[in-house]
């Protein structure tokens, strides 16, 4: 598009949300304005999308308003859920509020008010080529064909690479910090809604925060020193998944799978140029920060309002020379992503200041919005918290008596004291030098003395991406190790009664731990589970009855009965004792002797090996029987992670620790990797500080334990230690797994290497079954409501609907539909509006009764004999409301739409089930009111049937659905069928049980008349106080009826194979929650008067949610965890536990 003038008083060259709103600024002032863009689609990419409280006052103050074409969420502020899983810090602002929204959105609400404002003119696809002075040399990329105009001012919005800047002359300074990955969270709960939420513990800090109703925008950086290896998929699952809040991962899953939506490569260019002459620059074209902050589009608002009201370059530079947003966006961004002591010092001294001082919370959220840019503020409050760190570092040097260590620690703090000494450079002096400060150097000259502990530099040799072992044949390996280990067991087996069982014990017990912590061949299984079921009647008594057994030998029988593959919840003999035995070779230091704390030296510190696997034991009966021991297990793991904790060295390994008994130490890669262990078990929390260094440590001596001449215990010993961190993958990781398997095949391998090469394999096999399924279609930028997996002759807008609609008809539902992969997402979703609607025909209050046959009828020949929905639709104009199941009704082509595009498999299944399901629907609607005025049922099998109709159907398409999507057999099929109808019937009972109330008030009761009357009481009286006794007694019956389906529903989600993860936790959510409702709702006078909710807390929720998610693949600890639900006592520790336990999943 050609300008239609000459000649303006302003051209703003770049239409994005800064350029907009600069050209509105000088509009409102009276100016003629060219907004000049170069593409307008541009704008759909990945970009700014948090709008501060500063920001939107200069909204307010143009007259833009509140991004209401973008719909825009509010926000009050941020959230910064710390590294070490302690409580998230809440960060409101202490004034106004901020607005989020998909960056295209948000740039077209803004647009939009430009093009009504008068004296713009907004030229598209225009291309600044050069600037001379007052004249633009732009191309009408439309026409292709050159023209020009002139400005009295010239204002450059266009971005990082501006082509105004370029004409100025400046020096390129710009510093490529990190690649940030967005990806789209549909259905997702955010923990502090309202709120954007800061992530520590990954290789960057992750952002999130909402951009629409059903959509979480999730912002992934990851460090340029990580290379392009890390620019996929499969790595941020890696690296991020295990430090998000539990609630947020099953979507994070499904987000992953679906791939990024997009990248962008993030730098940082000091705000020193600010232009010359009638030529000026604003947003990221004078300089940008890293958006951790989410203060870029913020500076460029409050750039377009300064500039608008400048009268010359200088006035400008002089209100929008602020420091503070630059510095503090480097300071914390470094101390967000580093694991270094002093980084993780000064880190842990914010939170204290914070946490301690809502004043403080309250000034750092006026730096970060800028809305305080005096240098005080910054300086005292990083002084305040420097302090704190460097007293800190001081009294742990004092109280470990090593006070030689204090000048190398304190030296450390050198670099973080430059940011408060770059304010009280004189401005003078600041302003010459600015232009050439960096992201880690703020005074330039300071790089000659100041180093940095952790530099961002790419790496040198920066592979592509790192390879993958899918084609490794890691089970066949893992079953030839279990082969030398069975020939090892039977021989001991031979020998068994003329050898002291203390010599036997050890060994035996640790092949049998290594055999079953994987996936085992069914013959091997069942012989496995005749010598746990054995071991778990004698093992303990007889092992401690010895008196001189090893601490790894009883932990190894721990872990082989508690842990490892299913094989059933057999009670175990003595579990109490075996636990108070193995607590007490804990020594006063914290670690773990390999004999009892009494037979070793008082001055003994502990093994690295025993108190790896005593921590891995502890942790189990933890997980599967945490009512076995009274004892102070959490207390036992905190002293044992002190210890490990204060000697790993600053290079993040382990220096030797010496063994009980003399010999070696084994070699600090095998020590490292031991103490790895550890902490994982001790805190399940990859994401701390003490385990990223030593995750670092391991990547930089990767030749040692991955090269060709690497040992098998060190391999081995590391490829455990790195899957139990869940560290990301690697080429040396691969490498590792390649070598152990091929190794396996040696005919001369000891059965100890079997032991260690079986064990590593086991795991990086459960890591590889939990991983998403990646390889999908990535999400399309820009679009936030549409699905990358629905096919592609599906309209987007027709989907998005879809998506909409099931938010709205059942919010409860759409999260755990939203974890479904791919296709089945679509699927699920269809085949539950379809049965929305059938619904909405047999019971909405608005639905004229005398309506109904008529309305099933239209709508059965519109789904079995594809009839044209459009006067299925009509037939509800006649009523005069709307709400969203009317709103569905009345929608209905744009669902058979979709679900004609789907797979003859997929539209067999809806139409079979959904069909039965409305005749059954149908049949129970003719039922008519009693001389009390109720329709009721009329008995419990009456009440089976009903639930069969409306539920157990679901079931059977659910089944038809999940079986297409695995490729299973017809084995599979008929295990799901089996419970089918449990699963979706014993989930509708407990809705019935806890809305007795609401169903009253339509005069219907779902608790058949002849329970009631079994009790001496009517439908009539059921809810009266005086009779409330009898009324929970007719009830009671439903109760176990109830019970015993979801009993079935819990069988029918542990046919989902493992690795089928979103499915398994869309059937493991809903019945973790009915299960706790059921207990919730037995003998509660709730549900029997109105107004009273039969519910659980959001904290117990958020704990279940956190529960299904790291158990999801673990049979034997997801049938105890269901039975704990039903025990009120273990529920409320539970729920009442602290944010912590909650997090690592106990």
């Amino acid at each position: 598009m050609r300008a239609s003038r000459s000649s303006y008083d302003v051209a703003v060259v770049g239409g994005g949300p800064v350029g907009a709103t600069t050209a509105i600024a000088f509009a409102r002032r009276g100016a003629k304005v060219a907004l000049l863009e170069a593409d307008p689609r541009a704008a759909r990419r990945f970009a700014g999308e948090w709008l501060h409280p500063t920001a939107v006052e200069v909204l307010d103050e143009l007259r833009i308003g509140h991004l209401d074409g973008a719909h825009a969420r509010t926000g009050y502020g941020f959230v910064i859920c710390p590294d070490d899983r302690s409580a998230p810090i809440e960060m409101p602002y202490a004034e106004g509020i901020a607005l989020s929204a998909e960056h295209s959105e948000i740039v077209e609400a803004i647009r939009d008010v430009a093009r009504g404002v008068p004296g713009i003119e907004w030229i598209s696809m225009a291309r600044v080529t050069a600037v001379e002075g007052d004249l633009l040399r732009c191309e009408d990329r439309e026409s292709h064909t050159a023209f020009e105009l002139r400005a009295g001012r010239i204002i450059g919005a266009d971005g990082r690479g501006s082509v105004v800047r370029q004409s100025l002359g400046y020096r390129e300074n710009s510093t490529l910090l990190s690649y940030m990955a967005a990806v789209e969270l549909r259905n997702c709960e955010l923990p502090f809604e309202g709120f954007g939420h800061v992530v520590l513990g990954g290789p960057g800090p992750a952002l999130f925060y909402r951009i629409s109703d059903d959509v979480v925008r999730g912002c992934l950086d990851v460090p340029v020193s990580l290379g392009a290896r890390a620019r996929t998929p499969g790595f941020l699952w890696d690296a991020f998944h295990a430090v998000l809040p539990p609630k947020m991962v099953p979507a994070f899953r499904a987000a992953i799978e679906r791939g990024p939506s997009g990248w962008a490569a993030n730098r940082f260019r000091p705000r020193a140029e600010f232009g010359r002459g009638d030529t000026m620059l604003v947003g990221d074209a004078l300089g940008h920060v890293h958006p951790m902050t989410a203060i870029g589009m913020t500076m460029g608002m409050l750039d377009a309002r300064a500039v608008a009201r400048a009268a010359n370059v200088e006035e400008y530079a002089r209100e929008r020379r602020g420091y503070i947003p630059e510095l503090l966006s480097n300071a914390l961004y470094h101390c967000f992503r580093r694991e270094d002591a002093s980084a993780t010092e000064v880190r842990r001294a914010m939170f204290r200041t914070l946490r301690a001082s809502d004043a403080e919370r309250r000034r750092t959220m006026m730096i970060l919005a800028a809305s305080d840019l005096r240098r005080r503020s910054f300086g005292s409050a990083f002084l305040k918290i420097a302090a704190q760190a460097i007293g800190a570092t001081v009294a742990d040097a004092t109280k470990d008596g090593d006070l030689l260590r204090v000048p190398g620690a304190l030296s450390q703090y050198g670099e973080w004291m430059q940011w408060p000494a770059a304010i009280a450079v004189p401005r003078r002096l600041r302003d010459r030098y600015r232009g050439e400060s960096t992201p880690t150097h703020p005074i330039p000259v300071l790089s000659r003395f100041v180093r940095t502990a952790d530099p961002l530099q790419p790496p040198e040799a920066d592979e592509p991406r790192a390879s993958d072992a899918a084609d490794v044949p890691v089970q066949d390996a893992m079953a030839r190790t279990h082969g030398v280990l069975l020939t090892e067991l039977e021989a001991i087996a031979r020998v068994l009664g003329s050898v002291p069982d203390a010599e036997v014990a050890a060994p035996a017990a640790r092949m049998i731990r290594v055999i079953t912590s994987g996936t085992m061949r069914p013959a091997m299984a069942a012989r496995m589970t005749i010598a746990r079921r054995r071991l778990a009647v004698e093992g303990v008594p007889r092992l401690i009855e010895t008196g001189s057994w090893r601490t790894e030998a009883l932990a190894d029988l721990l872990l082989l009965l508690l842990d490892g593959t299913a094989w059933g919840e057999e009670p175990i003999t003595d579990l109490a004792e075996g636990v108070r035995a193995l607590l007490e070779c804990q020594t006063s230091h914290g670690g773990f002797a390999t004999r009892t704390a009494r037979d070793i030296p008082r001055d003994h510190e502990g093994d690295l090996e025993a108190t790896a696997l005593a921590c891995r034991a502890i942790d189990a009966v933890l997980r599967r029987r945490p009512s076995a021991s009274d004892a102070d297990l959490e207390g036992a793991l905190a002293r044992a992670g002190a210890w490990i904790r204060a000697r790993q060295s600053e290079d993040g390994s382990w220096p030797a620790i010496a063994k009980l008994g003399g010999g070696g130490a084994p070699h600090v890669v095998v020590r490292t990797a031991l103490a790895l262990d550890a902490l994982i078990a001790i805190d399940g929390n990859p994401g701390e500080p003490t385990v990223r260094r030593a995750l670092k440590w391991l990547a930089a001596n990767a030749a040692v334990w991955s090269g060709e001449s690497a040992s098998l215990a060190h391999a081995s010993a590391v490829v455990r230690a790195l899957c139990a961190a869940r560290a990301p993958s690697s080429d040396a990781m691969v490498r590792a797994v390649r070598a152990l398997a091929s190794a396996v095949a040696r005919e001369d391998l000891a059965w100890q290497d079997a032991a260690d090469v079986g064990e590593a394999l086991a795991s990086y096999d459960l890591r590889r079954v939990e991983r998403p399924a990646l390889g999908r279609t990535r999400a399309k930028t820009g679009t936030t409501t549409a699905s990358a997996s629905v096919s592609a002759e599906i309209a987007d807008a027709d989907w998005a609907y879809c998506k909409q609609a099931l938010a709205e008809v059942s919010r409860t539902f759409s999260k755990p539909i939203a974890m479904l992969p791919g296709k089945l997402e679509v699927a699920v979703t269809l085949g539950y509006l379809l049965c929305r609607i059938a619904d909405t025909i047999e019971d909405h209050p608005l639905v004229d009764p005398r309506d109904r046959d008529r309305l099933f009828a239209m709508f059965l020949d519109v789904l079995e004999n594809g009839a044209d929905a459009e006067p299925f639709e009509r037939a509800f104009d006649t009523i005069e409301h709307d709400d969203p199941e009317l709103s569905l009704a009345r929608r209905s082509r744009v669902v058979m739409r979709v679900f004609a595009a789907q797979s003859d498999a997929t539209k067999d299944a809806c139409i079979r089930w959904v069909s039965e399901m409305a005749r059954g629907m149908n049949l129970y609607s003719h039922r008519r009111k009693g001389d009390d005025g109720f329709i009721a049922l009329h008995t419990t099998s009456d009440l089976e049937r009903y639930c069969y109709y409306v539920a157990g159907t679901v079931g059977h398409l659910l089944t038809d659905l999940f079986v297409a999507e695995i490729g299973g057999d017809a084995a599979l099929e008929l295990k799901l069928r089996e419970d089918a109808e449990a699963f979706a019937s014993g989930l509708q009972l407990v809705n019935i049980l806890k809305d007795v109330t609401d169903d009253r008030e339509r005069a219907w009761s779902f608790v058949p008349r002849t329970a009631v009357a079994a009790q001496g009481i009517t439908i009539s009286n059921l809810c009266d106080d005086a009779v409330r006794a009898k009324a929970h007694a007719a009830v009671a019956p439903l109760f176990d009826v109830a019970r015993r389906q979801l009993d079935g529903a819990l069988r029918y989600a542990l046919s989902i194979p493992p690795q089928h993860t979103g499915i398994r936790l869309f059937c493991l959510l809903p019945l973790w929650m009915a299960a706790r409702t059921l207990v919730v709702g037995r003998g509660n006078d709730a549900m029997f008067v109105p107004g009273q909710a039969v519910k659980i807390s959001r904290e117990e929720v958020e704990s279940i949610i956190a529960e299904c998610v790291r158990f999801v693949a673990d049979d034997d600890a997801l049938r105890a965890r269901y039975a704990r639900l039903y025990d009120d006592g273990a529920t409320a520790r539970r729920a009442s536990g602290s944010a912590s336990s909650i997090a690592n999943g106990r």
